[in-house]
């Protein structure tokens, strides 16, 4: 199958942090205005993706990384599990804070694109419309 148009969006963040050793998963309010905004402007879903990335040496002027864990989830999945707004710690600017089983490891990811559920993102979307990632306190 040829599909000449785009049908979902991706947004990866990085960190140094595993999903599994989170107590939440955090994300700015204005990063999530972003997905929402551009999931508004080109008409398509959104999925997360989290990507855990360490530093493997340093030789100034360049570092190098390497990723060493991923995980996915969708703006659906991530508005269930909304938990709250506030202002990150020494930072002046909100964020939204997600349970962290929002979060699937990747190897579940080609199902969810092309598995049992072909294409529910999209439909649900079609269906639904944007899902509202957070809500303020």
């Amino acid at each position: 199958m040829t599909i000449d148009q785009d049908v979902f969006g991706i947004e990866n963040k990085t960190g140094r942090s595993s999903i599994r050793d989170m107590s939440v998963f955090q994300l700015d309010v204005s990063d999530c205005d972003t997905i929402s905004n551009d999931m508004e402007r080109l008409q398509i879903p959104a999925y997360v993706i989290h990507a855990q990335v360490l530093e493997q040496w340093q030789h100034p002027p360049t570092v190098g990384f390497r990723t060493v864990g991923l995980w996915w989830s969708d703006v659906y999945i991530m508005a269930e599990h909304f938990k709250e707004t506030r202002m990150r710690r020494d930072e002046m600017r909100g964020a939204a804070f997600f349970n962290r089983k929002a979060f699937l490891p990747i190897d579940s990811f080609p199902d969810a694109l092309a598995g049992a559920k072909t294409w529910a993102l999209v439909e649900r979307f079609q269906r639904d419309g944007i899902a509202p990632m957070y809500r303020l306190a």
